[in-house]
């Protein structure tokens, strides 16, 4: 990327924990949108907005200007990229108004929007506007997931799979389906098998199998948000074991090797154990939406990542949904 560019005034709308509140200003690996704008090259943060008291005192130890408006804050300030930390609600309804003040960017957290249709429509609104709209689906800013993906999409045949999460299929679900699509190629069919309200009254954790262009089983383990906060993938090939866990922070690799063990046999064998830099996701979005801006490079994740993910939520949703309303839970 080239940083002799102008720098890009950012904003941030939504001053909760992704917003800004993980991070302190000047965080060396930060975790939120305003953290990372402060850290980066190539940005100006200039400015917040919430509507919430707490969360515009939260945000005032950065130093910026805080606005309880939005649309007061985007015509003031003229930010040129801004990131969207808000529920889905809010988010669409900023979504739609963005475009007319000269935004050259957007980067929204998920889900996109309420439901896919909705979220078709922000799509062509964006399309249509010129407008780069990126979607923080984190793990898709994490080499280690793309130098998977391109192992398992060459000679390499995926035999099973299974990633767990909890908190709500349309929250960390989303994620999981995101990169069930990375890893093993778009999603063919998915059957819930089981559900729980782990977090929200609307949202249900569902345990499911999906059927992938590379992987014919892939398990979405829904875990229990109350209990424990997890996200661990598990992938097994003919050649191999790959296991990312410790909150994403770890690989292990197994690779099938002749005459081991007892009796000798083709077994797995651990071969490598490394940390996986999931803490510079944000750094890479950062990096990646100014090359987005100043040299037209095509979003890694953007509506379609996020509309694809949301399809396939939905269609767990309603079966879930439904077979709870029939008594078959």
């Amino acid at each position: 990327m080239s940083w002799l560019a102008p720098s890009l005034r950012a904003a941030v709308i939504g001053c909760g924990a992704i917003g800004c509140r993980m991070d302190r200003p000047n965080t060396p690996l930060p975790s939120t949108h305003a953290g990372g704008y402060r850290i980066s090259p190539g940005f100006s943060l200039v400015a917040f907005a919430d509507t919430d008291d707490a969360a515009r005192d939260a945000a005032a130890a950065w130093g910026c200007p805080v606005y309880a408006d939005p649309l007061a804050m985007l015509a003031e300030t003229r930010p040129d990229v801004v990131s969207l930390c808000l529920p889905v609600s809010a988010q669409v309804a900023l979504l739609e108004c963005l475009p007319r003040f000269g935004i050259r960017a957007v980067v929204a957290e998920k889900p996109l929007a309420g439901d896919a249709e909705e979220g078709e429509r922000i799509r062509d609104l964006y399309r249509a506007a010129g407008i780069p709209l990126l979607v923080n689906f984190t793990r898709r800013f994490v080499g280690v997931y793309h130098d998977l993906a391109r192992q398992l999409a060459g000679r390499d045949t995926v035999l099973a799979a299974t990633i767990r999460y909890a908190k709500g299929a349309r929250h960390n679900g989303s994620h999981a389906i995101d990169l069930t699509r990375l890893l093993f190629g778009e999603v063919l069919a998915a059957e819930p098998l089981g559900w729980q309200f782990d977090w929200w009254d609307d949202d249900p954790t569902v345990t499911a199998v999906l059927r992938t262009e590379r992987c014919s089983e892939v398990i979405l383990q829904g875990l229990d948000e109350r209990c424990f906060t997890l996200f661990e993938v598990d992938v097994f090939s003919r050649t191999g074991r790959w296991i990312i866990d410790q909150d994403h922070r770890r690989l292990r690799r197994w690779e099938v090797r002749n005459g081991e063990g007892l009796p000798p046999g083709r077994r797995l064998v651990p071969v490598e154990q490394r940390a996986v830099p999931h803490e510079s996701a944000m750094l890479t979005l950062m990096a990646h939406l100014h090359d987005v801006v100043h040299r037209g490079v095509e979003p890694l994740c953007g509506a379609r990542e996020a509309l694809a993910a949301q399809r396939w939520v939905d269609v767990l949703h309603s079966k879930a949904l439904a077979r709870r309303a029939m008594g078959d839970a």
